[in-house]
């Protein structure tokens, strides 16, 4: 196998020596609510791109009301319903 198409399969037609990498901030936390509000601060400090945390019971496809209620929001954003994300990513214009 040639080195030269060792690594061909790439996302920008140049890779990244045509565009700088997309760094990406890993963060979530309690409601959506709160999640939303700290999106909005990293986004000002010139955040480019977000990835969710979700906390243990979203993880394992729990909603608020169960025995892992004493873990909603301690690591992570809790989800029940899909109101959740669009108040997670509301954005203010």
């Amino acid at each position: 196998m040639s080195r030269a198409n060792t690594f061909h399969a790439q996302l920008h037609p140049l890779g990244y020596r045509s565009r700088a990498w997309t760094t990406r901030q890993y963060t979530g936390f309690g409601t959506p609510e709160e999640t939303n509000q700290r999106f909005k601060l990293m986004i000002s400090h010139g955040q480019t791109g977000l990835n969710v945390a979700f906390d243990l019971p979203t993880q394992m496809g729990y909603d608020r009301m169960t025995l892992w209620s004493w873990r909603v929001g301690r690591v992570g954003m809790a989800v029940d319903c899909l109101r959740d994300f669009e108040t997670a990513f509301k954005t203010s214009r």
